[in-house]
């Protein structure tokens, strides 16, 4: 997985939010906490010596528990809090994880000279901070993304944009790698979006996708395409 980009300040107020939280969970934590680690010292040698050394270089027991509150919350944020229903409706930021199916419509001309059309298969995980989205087209080919980001929008819903790196199973097609770049609109749980490559004919094309729902019949973009012969 990677970092992605947001066009918010969402992730640096959640970092100061989840910092105000930790303090206060420390102060009601602290008298409790106090007399834990005062038993644990009585207990274990160890620890009552570990407690006068870091008293002697100026570490608190009290600055070591809001990191250790803070490291808890925000771990838990990232893996998990962060896509659940009552983050979500602040932040708005669209949970992508999951496989996503459905079709897509190539400017690339086949021997029948028809634009290739095809099934695609489309896995992202994705966190807080990362996301790594792969792009399976049948047998055909696959496509991992190198970067990403997310614009996010209330009204039109989100944007996803990566770039990618492509490795073609076709030993007949001049470039068996190249790289490119997709931009997918995610609204109503769906994925629609373009694709652009650095490939010598200057392949291009469109792609539809729908969340963890098999697809029967291939999306039907043709009459949306303006066909291009490169």
């Amino acid at each position: 997985m990677h970092n992605y980009s947001l066009n918010t300040d969402y992730r640096k107020n959640a970092i100061i939010i989840i910092m105000v939280i930790s303090f206060i969970l420390n102060s009601l934590l602290y008298s409790p906490m106090n007399l834990f680690i005062d038993f644990l010292g009585n207990k274990i040698g160890f620890i009552s010596v570990l407690i006068s050394q870091c008293d002697k270089i100026g570490i608190s027991i009290n600055q070591v528990s809001v990191l250790g509150i803070f490291g808890i919350i925000y771990f838990l944020y990232i893996k998990f809090l962060w896509k659940t229903k009552v983050f979500k409706k602040l932040h708005n930021i669209p949970d992508l994880n999951g496989e996503w199916n459905g079709s897509y419509l190539s400017s690339y001309i086949d021997d029948k000279g028809q634009p290739k059309m095809g099934g695609c298969n489309v896995t992202i995980k994705q966190d807080w901070n990362k996301i790594s989205i792969k792009c399976e087209f049948g047998e055909s080919s696959s496509s991992y993304s190198k970067t990403a980001s997310l614009y996010v929008d209330d009204i039109e819903g989100s944007i996803l944009t990566f770039t990618y790196i492509n490795d073609s199973n076709n030993p007949n097609w001049k470039t068996r790698k190249h790289d490119g770049c997709n931009i997918f609109h995610c609204k109503d749980g769906a994925l629609k979006g373009k694709y652009f490559t650095d490939r010598d004919d200057g392949t291009h094309g469109k792609i539809q996708l729908v969340k963890t729902e098999p697809i029967n019949e291939k999306v039907n973009i043709k009459k949306e395409f303006n066909q291009k012969r490169i």
